[in-house]
């Protein structure tokens, strides 16, 4: 689903000893949905079935709702994927002023996070390089002294 709706991992700090992991949606302004209005939704498989991922950007998006694809998944509680509830319910981050943010600006968008959810820090996992130099460090944190 991360390609859909442009994720990226993020690690955050709300104070100076706790750090957590967790998925941001929209990090990335080349998301599948966010290049392909056109597509009102995908099916994708996740672990424990599949799910339904309504597309924001379509121009149906709301009439979308109200089609028997999406009854059937909205209708049984599972396997609907909703941005908005994998923030509330999910502790999902989501850029929501995506149009008033460079998001091709890692600092910027950092900064956005970091001011949005009121985090000490933030470390945006981008790219090969980022994720290397992440595990390094955690591999230097774990290491006995």
């Amino acid at each position: 689903m991360g390609t859909l709706y442009g994720t990226r991992q993020v690690a955050f700090w709300r104070t100076e000893t706790t750090a957590a992991w967790t998925d941001c949606l929209y990090a990335v302004p080349s998301g599948i949905f966010e290049e392909y209005p056109v597509l009102d939704g995908a099916i994708v498989s996740a672990e424990d079935g599949i799910v339904l991922c309504p597309n924001e950007f379509s121009p149906r998006h709301q009439s979308f709702q109200h089609t028997r694809a999406f009854r059937f998944f909205q209708d049984r509680g599972v396997g609907l994927f909703i941005p908005e509830e994998a923030e509330a319910k999910l502790n999902y981050f989501r850029i929501a002023d995506r149009d008033s943010l460079d998001r091709n600006s890692l600092d910027e968008t950092q900064a956005y996070l970091i001011r949005r959810y009121n985090l000490l820090g933030i470390l945006m996992i981008c790219d090969a390089k980022t994720t290397f130099a992440t595990s390094q460090l955690r591999e230097l944190n774990s290491s006995p002294d």
